[in-house]
């Protein structure tokens, strides 16, 4: 992906370079990214194999069960 001058690879990304196969799935992928979602194609990244991910699917099928899965608007204490 190009960012003005920009180029977005994996070897920007010390954690996605130890495994050859994820950082060229990233490579592949990121081209195609529209500028305003990169921050989130990089969170999923970084969470890609940590269950973080597993987790979310799961919520996701849950809520689209229309199941309660405990989280209502403003139960974030901050």
């Amino acid at each position: 992906m190009e960012l003005g001058r920009l180029r977005c690879t994996a070897s920007h990304f010390p954690w996605l370079t130890a495994d050859a196969g994820r950082a060229a799935e990233f490579d592949r992928e990121i081209e195609h990214v529209p500028a305003a979602e990169l921050p989130a194609a990089l969170v999923r990244c970084a969470l890609a194999g940590t269950g973080a991910d597993d987790e979310d699917e799961v919520l996701f099928e849950r809520l689209a069960r229309g199941e309660d899965i405990g989280a209502t608007p403003g139960s974030e204490a901050g």
